[in-house]
């Protein structure tokens, strides 16, 4: 079993799209990335999603109350008024911390046996905190007994 932080997700996807591989480490890669990583990554925006919709001020109609101000990551999107802004941000740090759990099975075992030595053998010189999550997946990639 491979546990990832759901904030490391998004990261881990476009980390392992920058590393060159062979046609069949190709292959592996995108069949981890759609088919392992991404239900977790939607799984993650539901949740956020859920906790916007918990935390947020609603009008009489059980709208939620926008600012005026654009979202700065989604242009065609205002900002949410939130009732508590910081409870807010402490759920949604506690749900970026919790673990999307994949399970090594008897199908999915070559496609991460693959992207396990591709991140492993990975010679990209990295610092600072890319460098830390690279050593924290490293660390679960090689505890891994496949």
């Amino acid at each position: 079993m491979l546990k990832i932080p759901y904030y490391q997700i998004e990261w881990l996807v476009n980390f392992l799209n920058s590393l060159e591989t062979n046609a069949k480490g190709n292959r592996m890669r995108k069949v981890f990335n759609d088919e392992i990583l991404k239900p977790h990554f939607m799984k993650f925006h539901h949740y956020i999603t859920e906790l916007i919709e918990l935390h947020s001020e609603k009008d009489e109609d059980g709208i939620m109350k926008q600012t005026e101000e654009k979202h700065p990551d989604y242009p065609d999107k205002f900002k949410v008024i939130f009732k508590d802004r910081d409870l807010f941000i402490t759920d949604y740090n506690d749900l970026a911390m919790e673990n999307a759990v994949i399970k090594i099975t008897e199908e999915n075992e070559d496609v991460i046996v693959v992207v396990k030595k591709m991140f492993l053998e990975c010679e990209n010189k990295l610092s600072g905190q890319v460098a830390d999550i690279y050593d924290e997946i490293c660390l679960k990639l090689e505890n891994l007994n496949i």
